[in-house]
């Protein structure tokens, strides 16, 4: 069995896409709290979450750009019920590679929610309202 199996994670991550993309509706966009590791203080992320998936996925600067060039709006109140298609790939942070998420605009023919990959779709330890 899997770590990521037994010791869930309350965030999507890129490796949850096994390399595939999906297409998904966004619900909201809502401030959370968090600790990026359990020696430091709390900080404010901006966490998007999905129709489709019960996983939110924690938001950067440039995934937050991509979406805003993608759905045409830089307000994120703006985005709900619009599509994204989400892939990964990798970026450099800190002087290492890093496999992110990243948005693209969807094909003409892509169906919201399609083959949700299991990282994304399943969320047992913590449920959101909404999703």
């Amino acid at each position: 069995m899997h770590l990521n199996e037994i010791f869930p994670k309350r965030y999507a991550s890129a490796e949850e896409l096994q390399g595939k993309e999906v297409t998904l509706t966004i619900a909201r966009v809502v401030p959370e709290k968090m600790r990026p590791n359990p020696k430091s203080p709390e900080v404010q992320k901006f966490v998007v979450y999905f129709r489709e998936a019960r996983k939110g996925i924690v938001m950067g600067k440039s995934l937050a750009y991509q979406f805003a060039e993608i759905l045409g709006s830089e307000e994120t109140n703006d985005w709900a019920g619009k599509v994204v298609t989400l892939t990964s790939g990798l970026m450099d942070v800190a002087g290492r590679k890093v496999l992110t998420f990243q948005a693209r605009r969807p094909a003409s023919s892509a169906v919201a929610g399609h083959q949700i990959p299991k990282g994304l779709a399943e969320d047992d330890e913590h449920e959101h309202e909404g999703v």
